[in-house]
Formats: C-alpha cells, structure tokens, sequence
C-alpha cells in the first residue's frame, strides 16, 4: 500500500512500513489507532450509535489513552472532539469514564 499526501509518503511491503515527510508519528504492533482513524469512524455516518458504541468500547478497554490523543494538525484532543460533537449520552458517558490519566489540551 502507497499513501501519498501534501507533507507526507508513506509505504507498506508485509509487515514493514516506511515514512518519509513531515515526522512525528511511528507505527509499532501494540500501538493503539491513530486519531485519523478514530476519528473517522465515530463521526462517520456508516455506523449506528450503536456499533459506535461497541468499536469505542472495545477501543478504549485495549487503549483507554486514546482520549488523550491530538488531532495532528489543530491539536484537539479526541476527548474534546467526542464532547464538542457527540450528543450521544452513552458515548459522552462511556469517555468520560475511562480509566486513564486524562490530559486536556488549554484552548
């Protein structure tokens, strides 16, 4: 797989990855998923509240810091995201009750 953006060029071959641009991010087998990828699914509309509801439980009972995850490019935090966009009670509940150091970035 080939990802080409503005800043970046990434690439896969097996189980080996390589990127090239603008650093910061690092790929390993026990990392959690990235922001993006978080990110995308919860606002996505091709899930219902309730498989939202399943893919963040599982998410944050394997990698309960991912709340304290920044979107790269305007720093928000993915617990911020989740409380400024989400109207769902259970979501809003289910974040907010993780257990981890939660870390808020200052506006």
């Amino acid at each position: 797989d080939v990802r080409i953006e503005s800043s970046s060029f990434c690439y896969t071959a097996g189980d080996h990855s390589n990127i090239y641009g603008r650093g910061g991010r690092s790929c390993g087998w026990r990392e959690g998923p990235s922001f993006d990828v978080v990110a995308s699914l919860v606002r996505g509309s091709h899930l219902s509240d309730e498989q939202r509801l399943t893919f963040l439980a599982a998410m944050l009972k394997q990698h309960p810091t991912i709340v304290n995850q920044a979107d790269y490019g305007t720093h928000t935090c993915m617990l911020k995201m989740l409380v400024e966009t989400t109207s769902d009670p259970a979501i809003l509940n289910l974040v907010l009750s993780v257990n981890t150091i939660v870390g808020l970035i200052p506006d």
